[in-house]
């Protein structure tokens, strides 16, 4: 047999040892796991069903959560249970995501808004209601909703304190089967388009957080019960998108027959995308997208984090928090920027 050097034997049994010892603490590290990274203050809920709840947000006792961020689980037989807007108290808005990272908030309302046009014309308002406390500022984010329009002859605009935002026309030939066929006429069977025949979308690219709507008809037509007794006029807002994946249940509801629609308005949940910020009482809004001195230490906490102005309104100041580059995490929180290479 062939003698091996002393040498190479005990090169061979470091080398095995080395790679024991490497397996030995990825083992252990694979059965430790990282820790989960913080979203929430100690002791305080941070999920409600399978939705996460990050701070300045939260739910139970008002250490939870920054002044006006507060949000209910409602578990009342509900499977997964829903996390609510507010209080909760009138339901209107459930939350289905939140993030940090875009100052965004997807929620789902319950309803479209059905226009009564026996009087020839209305108002409508859209808004959120008493969810909103007095610490954080809530805007429809812009360019991510849309305004939406359905029905005969109808027209309505969008409206922030008197200046316009947005419009939509949504018209209907005078033809035969009435203004479903002429929908059908015009689109195809099966399309999940919408193009003003009997039924109009709008970008809304204004960021606030109430709006009004005018309406009123136009051409002869809308009196014509012949063609279009059976439609009902709706208004909604909601994300992009959402119209075409859903089209169908609109138009179920809009066009009826014999005057009875499938679902109750209220029964078809529409999503909006949110814009979230801190509002600040002491700051007023400047152009420099900038944070005064004084107002970034008090809403950002991480040492790793830096502080934006939100720049939504110009009465009041408004901010929110990012991680520096190079890290991540919750900036809303004392060491909440971890370093994202580690």
């Amino acid at each position: 047999s062939i003698a091996v050097p002393t040498y190479v034997m005990q090169t061979r049994c470091v080398s095995v040892a080395a790679a024991a010892l490497v397996l030995l603490i990825s083992a252990k590290a694979v059965a430790a796991g990282d820790p989960p990274a913080v979203i929430g203050l100690p002791g305080c809920p941070t999920s409600c069903g399978n939705v996460s709840v990050p701070y300045p947000f939260g739910m139970g006792p008002s250490r939870c959560y920054r002044p006006g961020f507060k949000l209910t689980c409602a578990n009342n037989g509900s499977k997964p249970p829903r996390l609510l807007l507010g209080d909760g108290s009138t339901g209107k808005f459930q939350v289905l995501r939140i993030s940090l990272k875009n100052s965004t908030m997807h929620v789902v309302s319950r309803g479209l808004h059905a226009i009564n046009m026996s009087g020839g014309s209305g108002q409508w308002r859209w808004n959120l209601g008493d969810n909103v406390g007095g610490g954080v500022m809530y805007f429809l984010h812009p360019g991510s909703n849309e305004f939406i329009l359905m029905g005969c002859n109808v027209q309505a605009t969008l409206q922030r304190n008197g200046s316009l935002v947005s419009g939509c026309a949504a018209i209907c030939p005078p033809v035969a089967g009435g203004w479903f066929a002429a929908y059908v006429a015009a689109q195809g069977p099966n399309s999940s388009t919408c193009s003003n025949i009997g039924c109009c979308q709008s970008s809304i690219i204004s960021n606030r957080m109430s709006y009004s709507v005018s309406y009123g008809g136009y051409l002869n037509p809308l009196n014509d019960t012949q063609h279009y007794k059976h439609v009902k006029n709706v208004l909604l807002i909601t994300e992009v998108g959402w119209l075409e994946r859903n089209l169908r249940v609109v138009l179920n509801f809009t066009y009826s027959n014999n005057g009875r629609s499938r679902r109750k308005a209220a029964q078809i949940r529409v999503p909006v995308v949110l814009q979230w910020a801190v509002a600040h009482d002491l700051a007023v809004y400047n152009s420099s997208r900038t944070c005064p001195d004084d107002t970034a230490p008090s809403i950002c906490k991480s040492k790793n984090s830096k502080c934006r102005d939100a720049a939504y309104c110009e009465d009041r100041g408004a901010y929110s928090c990012l991680c520096k580059n190079g890290y991540e995490g919750n900036p809303y929180l004392t060491g909440g920027c971890q370093d994202s290479l580690k």
